[in-house]
């Protein structure tokens, strides 16, 4: 066998490896162990010779293993699909004359090992066979649409299970086998309207049909239950072939089911699905409520079922628990209902080669490596495992009756007679619909009519008020009740011991009122006598609730026993039925009776029903999550948008003082700043009574914010000055030096001769430059923006930049302006972001990368997200900044731009040159200029470069290092003399003017944006 260009081969060695598997097996709790014998290894040359010797002594190898070391059952197939290529060649099953080599074979294989198999296959799917040879061409001979070959191809596999049979059981000791045929129970149905289209095409009806007359489900089993083999496809237009067997009802001791799915069909004929199912590998749904319907199709037969395939092909290992779960739930039910179904085995163990679709579709609990011929046990193989263990418990608790007997069989036809008979009397006897005590169905008895589809139930709804799953589900719930599964618990009942309560169902769309009598009263009157024919509950203790529900008629009824009424009051029961109303006013007859059920179990196990709706708790709850959520959105917001709107003032106030500071020193009316130029607050020497009073409301004492003047003329406070010098020996503002260098004598002479810091500053203030003052309006914007970067922007700078270049101050209705610009791009870069984000998720479905660059810019200018940098270390203890290789694409300018490519756009121009911003860390002065040459001097950067104040040179730069921290907690005559032999002045109260130097080496002003370490500080 080829597919795809791959051979069967060896495919997982079970032949070699038997050992191995079957230890698997007896892993997973398996107590019987399904296998074929090939034809073509016992017998090779041909027909009439002796079995190989090789091949029987490894089948008896195999089988010894079974038995004798792991005592697992065998059940063993004579026929699985294959044969020997000298049968094919001689026409195979499609002729008839064939079938006494098959019949020899069995009756040899039966003779040389039927002392240690008791349980036998003739064939295996002999339709799937014929289908797939003959319709489909997916299994040798590989034919298409050959009708009338397929009909001949499956009569006569039957009739060589028939003559087999017969054969072997006319051996000596055949008596005890038991001998049987598999059958895999398929069907075609189209999609339910809605899934594809709103409604489905007639030719879909037609064609499923066509297939499920062909797949042969109906001619097997009526072949089997009357020896009449009828198959007629086409309506008797084309094919027909009809045989009926001599010795009427062929032989047949057990029914092997073979069951995965069924086949739906979508307006193009294509394999799909309904909403809410899940789809596996093979072309098929998971449909675990089709097991009751293929049961319900074999039970006429009367004969023992075994379960010889259930399965997935699921190579992810994520629908086959969801499959072991519901079909193993399934089957559970199925024995509880009364199915004799006697075992369950899994296909399959390992991976195996399935045919058409070759080694892709992984059925196995193991997974298999055909490289190695390794197993991997799948995790789903733990909950196969734990089924395993609670069928096998479930078997021995409810032990078989064995076949049906034919009393059995005349009750099925007295079931069916006494049906039609209610049926009849329901249209002529009663009027329409209209239900009432003696003609209303028996669950346990009128399975069919009751709405249950042949399983015995504790539920009887023959008007379909209840859905199926619904139903379903209320069955789970009783039995749950019944075995006192948690929380449910059982009860003494006399000398039968601890017993679990029954509950049933009746649920009808009306019900016959007596003219003498109310609703209420011909609903007790029906649902006690009900609950007395149907025989609620054990007789010794009398445990039985019935629900009855008419809803026609508006009326529900809870009936109980004497030791249920003893558990259930009067109270709890009117509170049951409280809580039922909402959903009957709803019509969700669903809901309410499974909540009925469901409350019942567990008042009935002593649980306090408390007298609040749990409906109307659990809504109530909701709500007030939902309103909680919307007040506490509420509340946030308008917090947060109090406290923007605080900033924003704060902001506004902070820049009016620096314009009116800017104002009064240009225009000469004061002669110093009143501020830090760092912190922007006032110095405490300039406050007035109020602000010292809101100093001390803050905890400032009076020495935090003395004025300090530097060597430059530069005034600072204290705070802001401590802070610095813990980092950097320079002024934050123009970086220069504030000490004097110890080794150098001139120098020193110098600052010894200096006149007095007053006289001094008063000396420089008479020689304060335009370029100065501009310089240093410029700084403190600058740290205004530092303050408040979400009110005050790059551009909003460099537009008050232009501004103090040519009149020396700045603009403040250009503030107010700004604003309402911010808001209108913030709101246009958040749809903008958001439109980006899903056309690069549509993308991404399509394997395609976005390329919007114009767009990621506008997102990286709202949201101010650095790029990812890598940094490595050279030998200066410098580190350098390189961009991530992620990032880094070709002709994308937007990846890497310069050195700092890894600051956003935002936040270039303000940390250039800025120690300590963006993870560096800056080695000597010149390594620092070279890299400010690099940033000033790329293409990229030349609206930055052209935006720079002239104080951006090399120069400017000022070297940084870490210094000792000072103790800020010396007592103020020791701080002051500290600030007094470093050169600085501390000023209290008296009227300086604070001055910037000039750099006198270059001519230019010095830096005014190199304020990286105050970020920390100031956040």
């Amino acid at each position: 066998m080829k597919r795809g260009g791959r051979t069967c081969g060896e495919s997982n060695d079970f032949w070699n490896l038997y050992k191995e598997d079957i230890d698997r097996a007896a892993e997973m709790g398996s107590n019987a162990f399904r296998l074929s014998l090939e034809w073509s290894r016992l017998q090779p040359k041909g027909p009439g010779q002796d079995f190989d010797s090789k091949a029987v002594s490894r089948f008896h190898e195999i089988l010894d293993y079974l038995i004798e070391s792991k005592k697992m059952e065998p059940f063993v197939s004579l026929h699985h699909y294959v044969h020997p290529q000298w049968f094919e060649s001689l026409g195979g099953f499609t002729k008839r004359d064939n079938i006494r080599y098959f019949v020899d074979y069995c009756t040899a294989a039966y003779k040389e090992f039927g002392s240690k198999v008791r349980f036998w296959c003739t064939f295996n799917e002999p339709g799937v066979a014929s289908f797939a040879g003959f319709i489909h061409g997916s299994f040798p001979p590989g034919k298409l649409m050959r009708f009338h070959g397929y009909g001949m191809h499956l009569r006569n596999m039957l009739i060589a299970h028939t003559e087999a049979y017969d054969a072997i059981k006319s051996l000596p000791g055949a008596s005890s086998s038991s001998i049987g045929i598999v059958h895999n129970w398929f069907w075609f149905e189209p999609v339910k309207p809605g899934s594809c289209c709103w409604f489905t095409p007639p030719y879909v009806t037609c064609m499923a049909n066509l297939l499920n007359r062909m797949w042969g489900n109906d001619i097997l089993i009526r072949y089997l239950n009357t020896g009449e083999f009828d198959y007629n496809p086409l309506w008797g237009l084309y094919g027909r072939i009809q045989y009926t067997n001599p010795g009427g009802k062929p032989g047949c001791d057990h029914f092997g089911l073979n069951y995965y799915s069924r086949g739906l069909m979508d307006w193009k004929l294509a394999a799909s699905k309904n909403p809410g199912e899940m789809m596996t590998d093979m072309p098929y749904a998971l449909y675990a409520e089709g097991i009751f319907k293929a049961l319900e199709g074999i039970s006429v037969l009367n004969i023992p079922i075994y379960i010889t395939e259930t399965g997935v092909a699921d190579s992810g290992d994520s629908v086959r628990p969801v499959m072991i779960q519901t079909y193993m739930s399934a089957i559970e039910q199925a024995i509880r209902a009364g199915h004799d179904i006697r075992g369950v085995l899994y296909w399959s163990l390992v991976d195996n080669f399935e045919w058409a679709f070759g080694y892709t579709m992984k059925f196995g609990i193991y997974e298999w490596d055909a490289s190695s011929q390794q197993r991997l046990c799948r995790q789903s193989g733990q909950l196969l495992k734990h089924w395993f263990k609670r069928l096998v418990q479930l078997s021995a608790a409810r032990p078989f009756s064995g076949r049906v007997s034919m009393s059995s069989t005349t009750n099925h036809q007295f079931e069916r007679v006494f049906i039609l008979f209610c049926f009849i009397l329901c249209l002529v006897g009663v009027e329409g619909t209209i239900w009432n005590p003696d003609i209303f169905p028996n669950p346990k008895r009128d399975t069919y009519l009751c709405g249950r589809n042949g399983r015995k139930s504790n539920i009887c709804d023959p008007d379909s008020v209840l859905s199926t799953r619904a139903a379903d589900r209320i069955e789970g719930i009783i039995q749950d009740v019944q075995e006192g599964m948690s929380p449910y618990r059982q009860d003494q009942c006399g000398s039968k011991g601890v017993q679990g309560y029954q509950i049933a169902v009746a649920v009808m769309k009306k019900m016959k009122v007596e003219h003498s009598m109310d609703p209420q009263g011909a609903a007790r009157e029906f649902a006690k006598q009900l609950h007395a024919r149907w025989g609620v509950g054990m007789a010794e203790c009398d445990n039985g609730v019935l629900v009855l529900l008419s809803v026609g008629d508006r009326q529900v009824y809870i009936s109980t026993g004497k030791q249920s009424a003893t558990v259930l009051s009067t109270d709890n029961l009117n509170l049951i039925i409280s809580w039922m109303i909402p959903y009957l006013k709803n019509k969700n007859y669903d809901e309410a009776v499974i909540r009925a059920v469901t409350n019942i179990g567990l008042g009935l196990s002593g649980w306090e029903l408390s007298k609040d709706d749990p409906a109307w708790s659990a809504g109530l709850l909701f709500f007030l999550l939902v309103f909680g959520f919307v007040a506490f959105s509420l509340i946030s917001g308008s917090i947060a948008s109090r406290k923007r709107k605080k900033r924003l003032e704060t902001c506004k106030d902070v820049l009016k003082r620096i314009k009116e500071e800017q104002d009064k020193v240009q225009s000469q009316e004061w002669s110093q700043h009143k501020t830090c130029p760092v912190c922007l607050e006032p110095f405490h020497d300039d406050c007035d009574e109020t602000q010292i009073e809101e100093d001390e409301r803050q905890e400032l004492t009076a020495t935090e914010r003395r004025r300090i003047i530097l060597q430059c003329g530069h005034a600072v406070c204290e705070p802001c000055l401590q802070a610095w010098m813990e980092q950097s020996r320079s002024c934050p503002v123009c970086r220069q030096d504030v000490e004097g260098n110890d080794d150098d004598d001139r120098k020193r002479s110098e600052r010894s001769e200096a006149p007095s810091s007053s006289s001094r500053i008063q000396t420089m203030g008479h020689a304060l430059a335009g370029d100065a003052l501009a310089a240093d309006l410029i700084y403190r914007l600058r740290r205004a923006q530092r303050m408040y970067p979400e009110y005050i922007t790059d551009d909003l700078i460099d537009d008050w930049n232009t501004d103090t270049s040519q009149t020396g101050t700045f603009n403040f209705g250009r503030f107010s302006d700004h604003q309402v610009h911010i808001e209108k791009k913030k709101t246009h870069a958040k749809f903008t972001c958001t439109v980006c984000r899903c056309i690069q998720t549509i993308k991404r479905i399509f394997a395609k990368s976005c390329k919007a660059s114009d767009c990621r810019k506008l997102c990286q200018e709202y949201n101010a997200r650095p790029q990812p940098f890598n940094a490595t270390a050279t030998e200066n203890d410098s580190i350098h900044t390189e961009p991530a290789q992620d990032d880094v694409k070709e002709d994308d300018d937007d990846a890497f731009d310069g050195w700092a490519g890894f600051v956003s756009e935002e936040e270039r121009e303000d940390r250039v040159g800025m120690p300590g911003q963006g993870g560096m860390q800056l080695g000597d002065n010149s390594r620092w200029g070279e890299e400010r040459d690099d940033y000033a001097t790329h293409p990229t950067n030349k609206r930055k470069r052209d935006a720079l104040p002239p104080s951006h040179g090399p120069r400017a730069m000022g070297h940084c290092r870490a210094l000792s921290p000072y103790n800020t907690e010396r007592p103020q005559q020791q701080q002051q003399q500290m600030w007094e032999d470093k050169g600085l002045s501390v000023l209290d109260g008296a009227s300086h003017a604070c001055t910037r130097g000039i750099d006198t080496q270059n001519g230019e002003t010095p830096a005014q944006d190199g304020d990286a370490w105050f970020a920390e500080y100031l956040a």
